[in-house]
């Protein structure tokens, strides 16, 4: 489900210099051109073109040879071309010019000679490669750009500038390194932190991997909210340019990364950091701005992320001395910094070296303020406070403040880290409410950790050891057994012991009553989860502790969205105006997945899977997972599917038998038919195990459907039944719809199909909608009306596997399928999509409902069309958004 990106086996496309290729080549097979220079800025990519241009070339049977500049040879008059003489095997001539000119003269064959980082030769062996006579041999060079200048502007040399990515090739270049498509927030934050220079993203992307901000979920790539500033390795190629620009650079470099942000000053506290004087510092940092790195005064980067990244070469005596230097200018008023973040990550860094309490303090205040706004930052600077402060009161305190903001922001095994310091140490200086709002993060820690051993012995025989007084204890052993599945107990220990918890802590109160009425929902008992929802909108203070109101509302809504209650769900959300931030990300794709706005549905479940912040509700990652599933088969993601239903399993998920559905949905479409089945009735036994009732109806209908498929009427009709007794029981009105839909196509009943056709449009969820229709349209029950009204819904979703099937029954049936264009771009999207997963002509066959020499034939076509020569270079293309349909 969830990744840490990882580096592609394929070589990615170069992004982005396409035209710059073709030049190069083409002018490096000119007659007459004699010299090629590429030039750009440092990282802008010069070194990848010649690599490129020489296996273009080379493909085509010119012939090459690469000749290395030695930065050592600099100063050594002739050295490179004397090399380069050698290298062809020169002999005779002393002069070297002669010599040169004598064995380029030799060359009857056209050869392209490679020369990289031309700024290194000696300026003897420059002028004469500029003024070389024509000849067969042309000269392929990167040069820097502040050195070309001293070229002649002669015909026989072609300039080649390299100029910076621009947004979408910086999103091509991303999709090719990680073989994942980036989100565009993704894109945006590399491109503009890199300005377009590729060195620079290849840095981040490594960096931010190192730290594991960077995840891949359903291969899409994103930059998780909490994100950690890149680290790459200081042993990254992409520094090797910069330490070779010398031994007193590269250290002012390092410091200014870290003294940037303090302008003016910067350049007085850099010389007090490298023990340079500061008119030298002043100096190299011209020569930087000469060399494109650098803007000038107040002195920053060209690149906001190159001075990231190179924070991470500081050695950790570098780190912390830099670190005191800058506190103690700001602290002494000889330096000032507008960016707030600043002083508390220096005050982090500092370690012991600046005065710990103030710091502390310091750190504290930061970090508070910063809770809900500032996620990476609030937490590692909330750490820091709690290791600097001495007074027993503020310590408790920050760390307190660290588990909740972790919590808030799905760091759940920092949390538990900070909670386990608190309950050891602290307890005593903590509120009542604090300490059960600890607990309560603990308990969800555990859960989102997968350490359900630890839930398991809190629910059997250790709730007494859990922290605060009865009241605590009970919702606490609530919590734990709820995340364990055990649902029934949790109602029972709940309903038995109200008169305790009940009257204990407002946040007592309010998780218990927010457990209790969940419970009585998962149950079978919605119509208590109801009232509780009604109390909350007229603002009953049963959420006694006002300030968890928002937490909790989403989680309500989230369990309104279950039960298959949209319209209630986005009435809550509406009246309360929940904010947007990521913890509402899985609610909000829920929404959207019910209203059928299907591309939202997963950018958000993507998003919130990737930040981890399902983990922290696990009955909401079960369903974000399933809807999830079912979007990827309906649109011929058939493994992409399975591998977020395998994922959502591996993780032991609340309410495994939600998955039955979407994976025996999955395993129809391949032709399993019997695996289907045997999920189903495992759904059913694990649901009748857990003592739960929500989501059964929806295994039931497929059962239904399933039994009448296979002629057994009796088991079918006992299956309508069950709908029937489910209906009444839930009270839903989609638990209603099943059981009409189910009576309708098993007992032959068209009112009871207008029925339930009535309740999917006044339910408003448009894929219930259209699969209601589809299920009626597959059993002979409609109309060529209903059929091209299912047709458009299915097309607004992109449900492209859906209407694949609707054509096939329309022509059945003799209904004309509207827009020839449209169902050929589908129908070839469709098999892209399905070769790219991976299936095997015999299951797309299956899946497509045509023989495996259709499949064939279709394959071949599609392969003419777009160029592509194997199953792999379709999938990366589709990957990275290459592919373009016809």
């Amino acid at each position: 489900m969830t990744e840490l990106a990882t580096s592609a086996n394929a070589t990615p496309r170069l992004a982005g210099r396409d035209e710059t290729l073709e030049q190069v080549c083409r002018a490096a097979t000119t007659p007459g051109r004699s010299l090629v220079v590429v030039t750009g800025p440092t990282g802008i990519g010069r070194s990848s073109v010649l690599d490129r241009a020489r296996e273009r070339l080379t493909t085509n049977g010119v012939r090459t040879l690469t000749v290395p500049v030695l930065p050592s040879e600099r100063d050594r008059p002739h050295a490179l071309i004397t090399r380069i003489c050698d290298e062809l095997d020169a002999t005779g001539e002393h002069d070297p010019h002669e010599r040169l000119e004598s064995v380029l003269q030799r060359q009857t064959d056209p050869l392209v000679i490679f020369l990289d980082d031309l700024q290194w030769a000696d300026s003897d062996s420059l002028r004469a490669l500029a003024r070389q006579p024509a000849s067969a041999v042309t000269f392929v060079c990167a040069h820097h750009t502040t050195t070309t200048q001293t070229l002649p502007p002669l015909p026989s040399v072609e300039l080649v500038r390299l100029h910076p990515l621009q947004p979408h090739e910086t999103s091509l270049m991303i999709a090719g390194l990680l073989q994942a498509k980036p989100t565009p927030t993704m894109t945006e934050a590399l491109h503009q932190g890199s300005a377009g220079i590729p060195a620079v993203i290849r840095l981040a992307i490594d960096g931010y991997r190192r730290v594991g901000s960077l995840r891949i979920v359903d291969r899409t790539a994103y930059l998780v909210p909490i994100t950690q500033p890149p680290a790459p390795s200081p042993r990254h190629p992409g520094f090797d340019s910069l330490r070779r620009l010398g031994t007193t650079a590269w250290p002012v470099l390092k410091a200014l990364a870290v003294l940037h942000p303090l302008g003016e000053s910067a350049p007085a506290l850099i010389a007090t950091a490298t023990g340079i004087s500061e008119i030298d510092v002043e100096h190299i940092l011209t020569g930087l701005d000469a060399d494109e790195l650098l803007y000038a005064r107040p002195w920053r980067f060209r690149t906001p992320l190159l001075a990231t990244c190179l924070t991470a070469c500081l050695g950790p005596y570098e780190r912390h001395e830099l670190a005191r230097i800058a506190v103690t200018a700001l602290w002494d008023g000889t330096a000032t910094c507008e960016d707030p973040r600043f002083l508390p990550e220096q005050l982090v860094n500092a370690g012991t070296l600046v005065d710990p309490d103030r710091a502390g303090t310091t750190l504290l205040q930061h970090g508070t303020a910063a809770i809900v706004d500032d996620e990476y930052f609030a937490t590692r600077w909330l750490e820091a406070a709690a290791e600097r402060v001495t007074d027993p009161q503020q310590r408790a305190n920050a760390l307190f403040l660290h588990a909740v903001a972790c919590g808030y922001h799905a760091d759940f095994a920092a949390a538990n880290d900070s909670i386990n310091t608190v309950i050891t140490s602290y307890t005593d200086h903590l509120a009542p409410e604090a300490v059960q709002e600890t607990q309560i993060v603990r308990l969800i820690g555990l859960g989102a950790t997968g350490d359900r051993r630890a839930l398991h012995e809190i629910a059997d025989y250790r709730y007494h050891a859990l922290l605060g007084d009865d009241a605590d204890q009970i919702i606490g052993r609530a919590f734990a057994l709820c995340f364990i599945d055990r649902w029934a107990e949790a109602e029972t220990l709940l309903d038995t012991t109200r008169q305790i918890w009940s009257t204990g802590n407002d946040s007592a109160i309010t998780y218990g009553n927010s457990i209790a009425f969940g419970a009585s929902m998962v149950r079978g008992n919605p119509r208590a989860y109801f009232d509780l929802v009604a109390d909350v909108e007229g603002h009953c203070p049963l959420f006694a502790e006002q300030r968890h109101q928002p937490g909790l509302l989403n989680a309500m809504a989230r369990t309104l969205l279950l039960m298959g209650e949209a319209t209630r769900a986005d009435e809550l959300m509406a009246t309360h105006n929940l904010a947007p931030e990521h913890q509402m990300t899985a609610t909000r794709a829920l929404q959207a997945s019910a209203a059928g706005r299907w591309d939202d549905a997963l950018t958000l479940a993507r998003l919130s899977l990737a930040t981890g912040s399902t983990l922290g509700h696990l009955l909401c990652h079960t369903v974000v997972c399933r809807d999830m599933a079912t979007i990827l088969t309906a649109r011929g993601a058939i493994n992409a599917a399975r591998d977020m239903i395998d994922s959502a399993r591996i993780a032991e998920t609340c309410l495994p038998h939600l998955l039955a559905l979407a994976e025996a949905d999955l395993e129809h479409a391949l032709g399993n038919h019997s695996r289907a089945r045997l999920l189903l009735d495992d759904g059913l036994s694990t649901a009748e195990e857990q003592g739960v009732v929500i989501g059964t109806d929806d295994l039931w209908l497929r059962i239904a459907m399933h039994n009448l498929a296979t002629g057994a009427h009796a088991d079918a009709s006992d299956a309508v039944t069950e709908l029937k007794q489910l209906a009444e029981r839930l009270g839903t009105g989609r638990a209603h719809r099943n059981h009409l839909l189910a009576a309708a196509i098993v007992q032959d009943d068209y009112t009871a199909a207008g029925e339930a056709i009535s309740i999917a449009r006044d339910r408003g969820q448009k894929p219930e909608i259209a699969d209601t229709l589809m299920y009626l349209l597959q059993h002979t029950m409609g109309t060529p009306t209903l059929m091209r009204e299912a047709y458009d819904l299915y097309g607004e979703m992109d449900a492209l596997l859906q209407r694949a099937h609707l054509r096939r029954l329309m022509r059945e049936q003799g209904v004309a399928v509207p827009g020839r264009s449209v169902t050929n771009s589908e129908n070839e999207r469709l098999l892209a999509s399905l070769v790219a997963d991976g299936l095997t002509n015999r299951e797309l066959a299956t899946v497509l409902g045509t023989t495996e020499k259709n499949v064939e034939a279709r394959l071949s076509r599609l392969f003419q069309r777009t160029g592509y020569r194997t199953r792999v270079e379709l999938a990366s293309a589709i990957l990275t958004g290459e592919y373009r349909p016809a």
